[in-house]
């Protein structure tokens, strides 16, 4: 099942589609997904002290975690506390510095709003869309947020995303 979030115009934030059924296109994502289904074993989500840098060789240069932190009540935050080169040069240096810290306000929420989709529903999420921040908006993006943790709890978020450019037979 494939929804798309609503674009908001004036900030030129292209939508996001998000994909339940983690129907992957790039070989990097497939791989990711299906290495974090392994390491599942029948559970819901394994724990962060599983993953294996060594057995990510083949999409590692995609691989970022996010902590999930809660705040106040039921308020939670989301720390970039790995972050790849890739997405680095992509999205900027975002590596542990809160959300609201070093994005706009518009990107902030729309990150957020990803971050939260894995955390609430404790299941793994594959989103397109184009690449909104520094205005790379010349980049298709396909990302996996997948859950980690122990005893149903979201304790972090295995975030792994490609990029290209462009281009008519890419078009998202």
């Amino acid at each position: 099942m494939t929804t798309t979030a609503t674009q908001t115009p004036l900030l030129e934030l292209w939508p996001v589609a998000i994909d339940w059924d983690l129907a992957f296109t790039r070989p990097q994502m497939r791989r990711a997904c299906a290495y974090w289904q392994s390491l599942c074993d029948g559970r819901r989500m394994p724990a962060r002290r599983e993953l294996n840098p060594r057995a990510m060789k083949e999409f590692l240069p995609y691989v970022n975690l996010v902590n999930v932190e809660r705040r106040d009540g039921s308020a939670y935050d989301y720390i970039v506390t790995l972050q790849c080169n890739h997405a680095r040069d992509i999205l900027g240096n975002v590596e542990n510095k809160r959300l609201s810290d070093v994005l706009p306000s518009a990107i902030e929420q729309r990150w957020r709003s990803s971050f939260d989709l894995t955390r609430l529903n404790a299941a793994p999420v594959r989103l397109t869309t184009r690449a909104s921040t520094l205005a790379k908006n010349w980049l298709s993006c396909e990302i996996l947020l997948a859950p980690l943790g122990q005893n149903e709890e979201v304790e972090a978020i295995f975030w792994t995303f490609v990029t290209w450019p462009i281009t008519p037979d890419s078009m998202i």
